[in-house]
């Protein structure tokens, strides 16, 4: 399968989901999937909240979006760039300097931490606002 035809297939399922969270949204649906970590250890993990943060993206309310998953909300571009690289030069040109699994690994894992450490004045950071 040529990539065109592989990233107009993709581009279709990305379509769906949108539409699946237009429609749907999960503050109001109950068929989404729970966090598997947060039911066992009572903790966020770094991607509580993103079905919610992207459909409030959907809806136009970035602020809301900012408050389920700021992490996803942040790297969202990034994913668009690196979705988009081999389609544009130029977004290949910034996605081979950008694409340092490390330092995506340490924010993650930095915001993980934040998230829960419970420290007066990350509470923003929490899934549940």
């Amino acid at each position: 399968m040529s990539i065109k035809i592989s990233r107009l297939l993709i581009g279709c399922f990305l379509l769906s989901c949108i539409s699946i969270l237009y429609y749907f949204p999960p503050t109001v649906n109950s068929f989404y999937p729970p966090c598997i970590w947060k039911y066992f250890f009572n903790m966020d993990c770094p991607g509580c909240g993103s079905a919610r943060c992207l459909s409030a993206l959907v809806h136009g309310n970035v602020q809301q979006a900012a408050d389920y998953n700021l992490l996803l909300l942040c790297m969202l571009p990034l994913l668009v760039v690196a979705f988009l690289s081999p389609l544009s030069k130029i977004c290949q040109k910034v996605w081979t300097q950008i694409n340092q699994p490390k330092w995506v690994l340490v924010l993650t894992l930095l915001f993980w931490v934040l998230r829960n450490s419970g420290l007066q004045g990350l509470q923003f950071l929490h899934s549940d606002i």
